[in-house]
């Protein structure tokens, strides 16, 4: 049992600065926002770097949860209240991974936007 549990914490998640500077990555954030590429990927990466738990998160989860904010071209920074990256434990597979959840302003925008 305990050599389970040591295998599995050895099992960290990449790191999240060098999983964003990964050249697919790059790319689709690219075809996603275009010229702000550079911005949208600093930005996620200060929102994951302000949570403990997103720290710990699945970066692939993160970035996930990032392409749907982008898709529908929603702002992710927590103070406007529009979309948020929220972590969740999942016990099944024993790791952290990143939800999108959007916030009620978010379902305003999108509200306007639709007529």
């Amino acid at each position: 049992m305990t050599n389970q549990v040591q295998h599995q914490q050895n099992k960290q998640p990449p790191a999240l600065k060098t999983f964003f500077e990964s050249a697919n990555v790059q790319n689709k954030i690219k075809e996603l926002v275009g010229k702000n590429a550079a911005t949208f990927a600093t930005s996620v990466m200060q929102i994951a770097n302000s949570n403990a738990m997103l720290k710990t998160a699945d970066p692939m989860s993160i970035f996930n949860a990032a392409c749907m904010a982008a898709t529908l071209n929603l702002p992710l920074q927590n103070g406007l209240g529009f979309a948020y990256i929220v972590p969740f434990r999942n016990n099944k597979e024993k790791k952290t991974e990143a939800q999108f959840q959007i916030g009620y302003k978010g379902f305003i925008q999108l509200a306007q936007r639709s007529g």
